[in-house]
């Protein structure tokens, strides 16, 4: 038997990425803004990469605020019945669907059983980092460390005892 362990997200991370951005988004403008002579054999790359640094730090400044506030103030849940990590989806990951723990890169990948796999809903983020990343298969689900405030191999490690303890 094994206590709950809810493991908190790491607000400073996203507070920093938030206080950052503005700053991006500001030096892109001013990027955009200094180049009018277009004459330059450079000088439209330099625009372009202005305008491109103004739409990724505005994304990453909404991403930002999403995980500071949309978030629950703990997404991950490690109980006796199972893993809930609310960030790929919402249902609880039974220990005896749990075929496999491994360490992929900076993840703790969850190995499902087949059925389970067909029938747990991924979030579309979720899907598209299993995209990304070849070397995952559908029955895997991926732990992200990013926004938590433990390490890979603290999850691991915690993820393994309470599998051997259900």
């Amino acid at each position: 038997m094994i206590n709950a362990q809810h493991i908190q997200k790491d607000t400073m991370q996203a507070v920093r990425l938030i206080a950052v951005s503005p700053a991006f988004v500001g030096f892109g403008y001013w990027i955009t803004q200094v180049i009018t002579d277009f004459s330059d054999r450079y000088a439209f790359g330099a625009y372009v990469s202005g305008w491109a640094l103004i739409a990724t730090f505005l994304l990453v400044f909404i991403y930002q605020l999403y995980h500071l506030f949309a978030l629950p103030k703990h997404p991950l849940v490690i109980e006796e019945a199972g893993i809930t990590d609310t960030r790929t989806s919402r249902k609880l990951i039974p220990w005896n669907q749990i075929s496999n723990v491994a360490k992929k890169g900076t993840f703790v990948c969850l190995t499902l059983r087949r059925k389970f796999s067909a029938e747990y809903g991924f979030s579309l983020l979720a899907r598209y980092e299993k995209w990304r990343r070849r070397d995952v298969g559908p029955s895997h689900v991926l732990l992200s460390v990013t926004h938590l405030k433990t390490t890979r191999d603290e999850l691991f490690d915690l993820i393994s005892l309470a599998r051997t303890h259900a």
